[in-house]
């Protein structure tokens, strides 16, 4: 049986569903990121609805939860991209031509 804040939250997330998909939209601009960004945060004040305060600020509570989710999106996509140019810059530096950085190490001074 559901408790009255995980009703709440359910019918807070079937109601405002699309306006959810517009605002992970707006962070992401990619249709399926954004859907994915809906799904965790529903899925997410599902499992956390016994933390809202007050039935009332159900709506709040959950907009809340999406801009976070769609947030923490963002901060892994620039992580992993930023694991990518890494990567990237490492193996450039790994196939660079060996007897020419040897040919430079014996310059003199």
């Amino acid at each position: 049986m559901r408790s009255g804040k995980e009703e709440a939250v359910r019918e807070v997330l079937l109601e405002n569903y699309e306006r959810y998909y517009r605002l992970a939209f707006s962070y992401v601009h990619q249709e399926a990121d954004a859907m994915d960004i809906v799904q965790e945060g529903a899925c997410r004040a599902m499992l956390r609805a016994d933390m809202l305060r007050d039935e009332e600020f159900a709506g709040t509570w959950v907009y809340r939860i999406m801009i976070n989710e769609a947030k923490e999106y963002l901060r892994k996509r620039r992580r992993e991209s930023g694991e990518i140019e890494e990567n990237r810059m490492a193996a450039e530096e790994h196939y660079r031509d060996p007897d020419l950085h040897e040919a430079i190490d014996r310059l003199p001074e």
